[in-house]
């Protein structure tokens, strides 16, 4: 591997080859934890494959176009998407828990959430006087459907 120690099992799943475009044009892709490793591989490639197809194939000639260069960044992660990524399925699993949560309520709140439920008379309705007891006053306060109404 270049001299640097890999074996080839290890350069087998570090080394990517395709066609550009459908033509004729190799394009070799190295990718490894260390980017000066890399680009030695790919050079010690390019370095080697013209040979190599020209014994295969006979009659071709082979040139190489560019030679591999040390990336200065990452391939991978690639933090920026990372986060957007975490920040919509944040987003899609805030709003699939607040549905569920939606759907699964069975509280009856009102009257109306009772006749839903049953199709018996309403005979009576019990007031909602702990906000009354929360105020110092002589008034009583109903509370039907949620909301409070004061008499």
């Amino acid at each position: 591997g270049a001299g640097l120690g890999y074996t080839n099992t290890q350069l087998k799943k570090m080394l990517s080859a395709k066609s550009v475009n459908g033509t004729e044009v190799l394009e070799v892709s190295v990718a490894g934890t260390s980017p000066e490793n890399c680009a030695k591989i790919a050079n010690a490639i390019a370095d080697l494959a013209p040979r190599k197809i020209t014994e295969i194939v006979d009659g071709s000639a082979v040139k190489i176009i560019d030679r591999a260069k040390v990336p200065t960044d990452p391939i991978s992660p690639s933090i920026p998407r990372n986060i957007a990524s975490a920040f919509l399925l944040g987003i899609a699993m805030s709003g699939i828990t607040l549905v569920l949560i939606y759907i699964s309520d069975s509280t009856i709140y009102g009257e109306e959430d009772l006749k839903e439920f049953s199709q018996l008379p309403i005979l009576g309705i019990f007031p909602d006087l702990s906000y009354a007891s929360q105020k110092k006053g002589s008034y009583y306060l109903y509370g039907y459907g949620g909301r409070s109404e004061g008499k």
